[in-house]
This record gives C-alpha cells, structure tokens and sequence, in this order.
C-alpha cells in the first residue's frame, strides 16, 4: 500500500503523539510506502522551514529530508480543490489519519 502524508498531519507525527504519529510508526514499520511529489517535497520543506524558525532546537528539517529520501517520488497532478473533495478522484481514497489506522 502506498499512501501520501498531508503536511499537516506529518508536522503532527512528528510533534505529538496520537494518529499522525501512530502513522508515522506503522511506516517506519515498513506497513506501508509513502510517496511524495516534487510539490509536496516543496511543501514539506517550506513548513519545515517556517518551524525550524518558531523551534531552533528541533531539526524538523533533518526529519523531513530522512521521510523525502525513503519514500517513493511520483510525478502527480492533483487537481488544485480541497482535498477531501478529491476522493475517489483516479481512485484515490482520502482518509483521515484514525480512519487510516482503523483500516490497516
């Protein structure tokens, strides 16, 4: 199974615990793949940006590049909609992350 991390959830893995980190886990866990395009790379990176400057002490950055370079690089174009309204779109499912963990 390959899914996708929204930014938000990711930051959320790696600050606090509950689903987005459980998520985090079950990947590190080889439970599933991730996968990234180059515009989520960018995302990735401006956030880890933004909060490298809020939490000096926390190398958000050195974390993101360690995700972007053991997942699955894909050239995707999504629509630009809000992206639950996007489900089902190519056969993409979008799930929240307890929903996910309920799943797998």
């Amino acid at each position: 199974m390959i899914i996708v991390l929204d930014t938000n959830v990711l930051v959320s893995g790696i600050f606090w615990q509950g689903p987005p980190n459980k998520l985090l886990n079950l990947w590190e866990s080889k439970k599933f793949k991730l996968a990234v395009s180059l515009s989520i790379i960018d995302e990735y990176r401006r956030v880890s940006q933004e909060l490298g400057r809020k939490y000096p002490k926390i190398n958000i950055s050195e974390i993101i590049d360690l995700i972007v370079f053991n997942s699955e690089i894909y050239a995707v174009k999504i629509p630009n909609e809000p992206l639950l309204d996007l489900n089902g779109y190519g056969g993409i499912r979008i799930l929240k992350p307890n929903q996910f963990i309920k799943e797998i």
